[in-house]
């Protein structure tokens, strides 16, 4: 599956998550976290210029956060090193407006936890 159809799968994955969630968008200046279960990473932002990924576990799992900014850029930002020390991150141009932390073998999201 090419990069761009996953983030395609997983927008509408996250949008139709986004209908049940009942919190807002975030903030510039605040941030924000969701923990994944059982220790397996967590993810998300500092509302206006970074997204990151962590991967915590050594469990065969990756962990990736999925993001929209205000600007309709859609993205996602993986751990890269799997549960070694550091996260993955990556600066963005525009606050976010929605982020998902999913994580699952070879790539497959079997588990996330939406804003």
């Amino acid at each position: 599956m090419t990069k761009k159809s996953r983030l395609n799968a997983a927008a509408l994955a996250i949008s139709a998550g986004l209908l049940l969630a009942t919190t807002g968008t975030a903030q510039a200046g605040v941030l924000a976290r969701l923990d994944l279960s059982q220790g397996r990473g967590y993810g998300g932002h500092n509302g206006t210029n970074n997204v990151y990924a962590c991967d915590t576990k050594a469990d065969g799992w990756g962990v990736r956060t999925y993001y929209e900014l205000t600007d309709g850029f859609v993205d996602l930002v993986g751990d890269a090193n799997g549960s070694s020390s550091g996260c993955g991150n990556e600066p963005t141009r525009a606050p976010v407006k929605w982020f998902a932390v999913c994580a699952g073998p070879n790539g497959q999201d079997s588990e996330c936890v939406y804003s």
